[in-house]
């Protein structure tokens, strides 16, 4: 669907000298990176009820898979080479503007949840190119134990634990969450997958958390 005057990168790249070292064979470079002792980290994108493939909301859905097993995929790396899977959630899942983008559990408006986690500034959260108001939902288990289903993870990560109570964030350990937040985190243990990691606000604190 790009038009005529639309140019590549690759294409670019030949008449922009500051371009050209950052294209490459992305797969070849990934191997050999393996092939050299270096660790390689795959962030993938979207949600993974989002996949073409595994969504139970087709047609509303991307056009791609959405799960590790896909990323690893795209990237061309062997499955053979994964280590660790790790798994993210938030404790609020956003979709974008419009019905178009598909259902979301319980959706409710950003200053519901503003009050519900007693915050003091506003939590409404925009998209990052057309700068519209995203949509929020609450947690969806059922979505949520079918990820963890389709991606096997060996850890999971949980963002946004400050809207489970403005009294987390920047929170840097287990004994700074409030009880809430606890509770989330075990209840989410109970997928039988450690939460490792856990995003407590802005500045991006991270808590370890072992069981």
């Amino acid at each position: 669907m790009r038009t005529s005057d639309v140019q590549l990168a690759a294409d670019v790249a030949v008449t922009q000298d500051w371009l050209r070292p950052y294209i490459t064979d992305v797969s070849a470079e990934a191997n050999m990176a393996v092939d050299s002792g270096k660790n390689v980290l795959v962030e993938g994108t979207q949600g993974s009820g989002l996949s073409v493939y595994h969504s139970t909301y087709y047609p509303k859905a991307t056009s791609r898979d959405t799960n590790a097993a896909g990323f690893i995929s795209e990237v061309g790396l062997s499955p053979r080479l994964v280590s660790e899977i790790v798994l993210v959630f938030r404790t609020f899942p956003i979709r974008v503007a419009g019905a178009q983008a598909g259902p979301l559990n319980q959706e409710l408006a950003w200053d519901e949840l503003r009050r519900e986690s007693n915050s003091p500034v506003p939590l409404d959260e925009y998209t990052s190119v057309t700068r519209k108001l995203r949509r929020v939902g609450r947690f969806d288990w059922e979505a949520a134990r079918r990820a963890v289903m389709l991606n096997r993870p060996t850890r999971l990560a949980l963002n946004f634990v400050d809207y489970l109570g403005f009294e987390n964030r920047e929170a840097s350990s287990w004994e700074e969450l409030n009880p809430q937040a606890k509770g989330f985190i075990e209840e989410l243990e109970n997928f039988r997958v450690p939460v490792s990691f856990m995003g407590t606000g802005q500045t991006a604190a991270v808590a370890q958390h072992f069981t």
